[in-house]
C-alpha cells in the first residue's frame, strides 16, 4: 500500500445528493487554487482544519461501508492539486471494486488527461463557472483566460467517460452570463445549471444575496440546445429540462 499522504478536509458516509441516481460515500480533498466568491465549500478552500491521511486510511474509511455503498465522490476543494494522491487513490478504490465520480474545476488538463486515459473515474462532473474570457477571473480570482479550464472540457468531452458540465448560476457574478456560456458548451453532453445558494459563500459579502429562483434557471435552460439539460435547486432537487432540440 502506498505511503502517499493525501490533505482532506472531510467525508460524508452516505449521501443522495452528489452523485445523483446514486448512493454514495464522499471525501473532500483540502485546498483549492480558485477563490470563488460563492463557493459554498469554503472551510475545504481557505480553511485550516484538515488531516493528512494516507490511503490505506481512507480505503478502511469506505470499506466499512462497502455492503451498502459502492460509490465514491472525490471533490473538494480542487482534488486534482493533490495529483499523485488523487491517482493512487483512484487505483486503489478502483482495484477495491468502487465506481468514482470527479468533481473538478478543470484547471488541471494534464491530471485530468492521465485518469481519462487510465480510465480511473466513472463520471466526471466539471464546473464552468463564467464565459471563457476576463469574466472568469472575477468568477474564480483567477487572473488570466481560462485556457486550461477548455483544454480539460475537451479531453473529458473525447474520453468517452460520462460527464457534465456544472454552472453554478450567481445571479451578481454569472446569471447574465448564461446566454454566452450556452454557446461555449454547444458540444456538451449534459449542462447542469445549480442554483446558487448564498448561506456559506466564501465571500460573506454574497451571504445577504439572492439565489436564482426554480423558474429563472428554468428560463435560462432553454438557451441550451445540448441533449440533456438539467437545473439543480433546494426545494426540487435535479429536474431534467425538455428543450427545443428534443421537442423538435
Amino acid at each position: 500500500m502506498s505511503d502517499e499522504k493525501i490533505r482532506i478536509g472531510g467525508f460524508i458516509d452516505f449521501t443522495t445528493l452528489d452523485w445523483p441516481g446514486k448512493i454514495a460515500s464522499v471525501i473532500f480533498f483540502h485546498g483549492c487554487n480558485y477563490r470563488c466568491p460563492f463557493c459554498f465549500n469554503g472551510d475545504f478552500v481557505v480553511g485550516k482544519k484538515f488531516t493528512n491521511m494516507d490511503i490505506e486510511e481512507i480505503l478502511a474509511a469506505f470499506l466499512k461501508n462497502k455492503d451498502f455503498v459502492d460509490h465514491v465522490v472525490i471533490c473538494g476543494g480542487e482534488p486534482t492539486l493533490q495529483s499523485e494522491g488523487l491517482i493512487k487513490l483512484c487505483k486503489v478504490l478502483k482495484q477495491n471494486g468502487f465506481k468514482i465520480k470527479l468533481d473538478t474545476n478543470g484547471s488541471n488538463p494534464s491530471v485530468i488527461k492521465k485518469i481519462t486515459s487510465e480510465r480511473l473515474v466513472d463520471y466526471i462532473a466539471m464546473d464552468i463557472k463564467a464565459t471563457f474570457d476576463e469574466n472568469y477571473k472575477r468568477a474564480t480570482g483567477q487572473t488570466g483566460i481560462p485556457t486550461d479550464v477548455k483544454k480539460s472540457l475537451e479531453i473529458i468531452s473525447k474520453s468517452g467517460i460520462d460527464y457534465e458540465c456544472r454552472i453554478p448560476v450567481v445571479p451578481s457574478i454569472n446569471m447574465e452570463l448564461v446566454p454566452k456560456i450556452a454557446e461555449q458548451l454547444k458540444s456538451a453532453k449534459t449542462v447542469v445549471l445549480e442554483q446558487f445558494i448564498p448561506d456559506n459563500a466564501l465571500d460573506g459579502r454574497l451571504r445577504a444575496s439572492r439565489s436564482p429562483t426554480r423558474e429563472e434557471l428554468m428560463e435560462l435552460a432553454l438557451n441550451f440546445k445540448n441533449p440533456c439539460i438539467k437545473i439543480r435547486t433546494r426545494e426540487a432537487g435535479e429536474e431534467t429540462i425538455q428543450t427545443a432540440s428534443k421537442e423538435a
